[in-house]
């Protein structure tokens, strides 16, 4: 980047900040670094979000794989799941994701519990018919625990070892937020003894370079456990409309920086100019502390 001395404007088709903005440091030169609007893609996200849930908890990897061998011959008691009527659902990160997958569960029937540090309105809360909770009563209670979450300081490992040794035995946990919210390694040994019930994921740590010593693919434990995992290569906005608006937008924004206007979603116009790598530096050799009110500082969804 330092080497861009004539570049005015980067422009990403995607939501996150942290990479954008250290461009700006890298080459002074840059006068614009733009992103996408945070509402481009929810929708498309939070289906992604209840199809994996639906399909860890009803085992459908598993029925397509075992139907696909050429020995299904008819019924069998065989691959019982679990639903989600009263099933109890808790979801960690209230922010319009997070609160738009709960609009979209209650329809199922599940009882709802939330975590989220930021004050989140009661009508919105009633609204998704969401009942707030601590994140230790969240992975408590809960059989099923959808990440909804941003990856900071805080949130990084966040579900970790200990985390996942209390949860109930047969939690099914499902990831759309980001990788390294998740130790994959502790989540591959809970399933290995045979504690969480599933794990489904479109994000994986190795996707999160900005974080010092992350790992360079997806453990091979984790991805040998097939009948009890379910993977998306990070397809949360990959809809042919949703695509096309997150394009119009950057091109937009172009346009708009050649034309002499701020354009929309500008990353350093939002904030100071500094370093937001320094949040995630260091930390894979980090602990993540939990208590009862979950961990110390702001969880803002993204």
């Amino acid at each position: 980047m330092r080497k861009l001395n004539t570049c005015r404007i980067v422009c990403c088709c995607a939501v996150l900040t942290v990479v954008l903005a250290m461009s700006v440091h890298a080459a002074p030169a840059i006068t614009s670094v733009t992103r996408s609007a945070d509402t481009v893609g929810k929708y498309e996200k939070l289906e992604l979000a209840v199809a994996l849930t639906l399909g860890l908890c009803r085992n459908l990897l598993a029925g397509d794989d075992r139907v696909r061998a050429g020995g299904f011959d008819g019924w069998r008691a065989e691959l019982y799941g679990s639903g989600l009527q009263n099933a109890i659902v808790g979801i960690a990160g209230l922010g319009r994701v997070g609160l738009a997958i709960a609009e979209r569960l209650k329809g199922f029937g599940p009882r709802l519990l939330g975590f989220d540090e930021r004050p989140i309105s009661q009508a919105a809360l009633a609204g998704c018919g969401i009942s707030p909770v601590a994140w230790d009563k969240l992975i408590g209670e809960s059989e099923i625990i959808i990440l909804a979450l941003p990856l900071n300081a805080r949130t990084f490992h966040l579900v970790s070892a200990a985390a996942l040794r209390r949860t109930q035995r047969g939690t099914r946990l499902v990831n759309i937020g980001r990788g390294s919210i998740v130790d994959e390694a502790a989540v591959a040994q809970s399933l290995e003894e045979n504690h969480i019930g599933g794990y489904a994921a479109d994000v994986f740590e190795m996707e999160d370079w900005a974080v010092e010593g992350r790992p360079r693919r997806i453990p091979q434990r984790l991805l040998a456990l097939r009948d009890r995992t379910l993977f998306t290569p990070h397809l949360g906005s990959a809809v042919r409309s949703a695509r096309l608006a997150i394009e119009q937008a950057a091109a937009d924004a172009i346009i708009a920086v050649l034309s002499g206007r701020q354009p929309a979603n500008a990353v350093n116009r939002e904030e100071p100019r500094r370093d937001p790598s320094t949040d995630l530096k260091s930390t894979a050799n980090a602990p993540m502390r939990s208590s009862a009110s979950g961990p110390s500082s702001k969880v803002r969804e993204g």
